[in-house]
């Protein structure tokens, strides 16, 4: 049998949250071996809740297969590269940039945080570009140099399959999810 998740938002905790729950109904009912397919067109988001994702991904005994129907940018772009089979629609686009961040905490706290958030996003940088090499083929230099943008680099269908982000172009999603 097999289960769809959607990511169609901005990543985000409600989104982890959500995702979780969908998971844990899953094993609920004993599904070990089903197949879980990912479907996402999102524009990235927050990168702690992402990493909670792939870590939920990897600790679960399904396969967790990813669908890119749009497009995958930043987070959802890493989340998408996790899955055990990547599928892409042939018009759907994958980018990658430089980690971002913003304050969320009180403004007099800032200060005492620019050094922690300075490591934060060189850790983050370090942990994305591991994340590309591992799971892609783009050559490292191609991935440093999008890792030092904001704009960073957006590839289409044929190109992705050709720098091994995705396994396949789909052209009927119900041959696939159905």
């Amino acid at each position: 049998m097999k289960h769809i998740i959607k990511i169609m938002n901005e990543i985000n905790n409600y989104t982890f949250s959500n995702i979780f729950d969908n998971v844990d109904r899953i094993l609920e009912k004993g599904k070990f071996k089903d197949d879980i397919y990912v479907v996402i067109n999102s524009n990235g988001g927050e990168l702690e809740p992402t990493l909670a994702i792939i870590d939920l991904f990897e600790s679960i005994p399904n396969n967790v297969f990813t669908v890119n129907i749009g497009a995958v940018r930043s987070c959802a772009g890493i989340i998408f590269i996790h899955g055990k089979r990547r599928y892409m629609a042939k018009h759907a686009k994958f980018m990658f940039h430089s980690p971002a961040s913003t304050f969320k905490e009180n403004a007099s706290l800032i200060t005492i945080s620019l050094e922690e958030q300075a490591n934060n996003l060189r850790f983050s940088s370090n942990q994305l570009e591991g994340f590309l090499s591992d799971k892609t083929n783009i050559p490292k230099d191609i991935i440093k140099s999008g890792l030092s943008t904001n704009e960073g680099i957006t590839y289409f269908a044929n190109d992705c399959i050709k720098l091994g982000i995705a396994d396949e172009i789909i052209t009927d999603i119900s041959k696939i999810l159905y």
